[in-house]
């Protein structure tokens, strides 16, 4: 994966900056060893800033004080074969899908569980926005995706639905590529080629690759750190607290020695003594 924006005065319209962008997956998917290309405005575990929208899906009545909500993401076609997806219900998105088409979306599995059970959601219309509904924004759904986990791996997926990105000038997008390089050494060969290719024709645009294995990776690692620095915290308070327990009764018993030394002395086992020091600093 890899980020591309298009800036500048190569980019001065939206059609400019949709043919860029195709341009550029036609010429990633000639390279030899690339097998699938597509793009996105939000790929997933980068924390990428995505739109939270208010949505209104015609045949269920509206109410503003307990509203449905859905992220919204722009995708190319293929986008989900290329990720290891698959479109579980429908079509995906297709060279018709551009701008001046009929405006159409693809929902996640969690969106058509959550809001359209018992009904077929291929076909629904439903509009979105914020902070109020766009009448203007009426999509049809085409398909229904696997759930992606966005945000992170242990985290549920949210309700989502997904749009043509040939329909809009998105400037900045995540580059998604499926390649046949299976070890670091055959993913490094294949990034410098692609270097190579890209950066006399698009040297606006900067190529920084980054495998997915790599991004997995790191989040796993965030992940083990915070448990790591959790149970250090956490042991840590508990040592604390016995500390603590430990001054508080030597205190109390230092306190108590000379009737301590009566008892034994009236014949009280020392264990005896002790369970009733331990009883009484409970």
């Amino acid at each position: 994966i890899w980020d591309a924006t298009f800036l500048g005065p190569a980019f001065p319209n939206p059609p400019s900056v949709m043919e860029g962008r195709r341009r550029l997956e036609d010429e990633l998917r000639a390279i030899p060893g690339v097998t699938a290309v597509a793009s996105t405005s939000a790929y997933p575990l980068r924390g990428t800033q995505e739109s939270s929208l208010l949505l209104a899906i015609n045949g269920i009545p509206f109410d503003p004080k307990s509203p449905f909500g859905s992220r919204q993401r722009w995708v190319s076609p293929g986008f989900f074969e290329t990720m290891g997806g698959r479109i579980v219900m429908g079509r995906g998105f297709d060279a018709t899908d551009r701008a001046g088409g009929k405006p159409v979306a693809i929902v996640s599995e969690t969106f058509a569980k959550r809001y359209l059970t018992g009904r077929n959601p291929i076909g629904v219309h439903f509009t979105s926005g914020y902070p109020d509904v766009d009448p203007q924004s009426d999509v049809e759904i085409v398909g229904v995706a696997a759930d992606i986990r966005q945000k992170s791996l242990d985290e549920a997926a949210e309700p989502a639905f997904y749009l043509p990105i040939d329909q809009v000038p998105i400037r900045r997008v995540t580059m998604v590529m499926r390649t046949q390089a299976d070890d670091p050494r055959a993913l490094a060969a294949l990034s410098a080629s692609i270097r190579q290719r890209l950066q006399p024709n698009h040297p606006q645009v900067a190529i920084d690759i980054l495998s997915a294995e790599e991004l997995v990776g790191d989040t796993l690692r965030r992940q083990r750190l915070g448990m790591t620095l959790m149970l250090l915290f956490g042991a840590t308070a508990v040592l604390l607290a016995a500390v603590g327990i430990y001054g508080v009764i030597a205190y109390a018993a230092s306190q108590r020695r000379n009737e301590m030394a009566t008892r034994l002395a009236l014949g009280a086992s020392p264990s005896d003594v002790f369970w009733l020091v331990v009883r009484q600093g409970r």
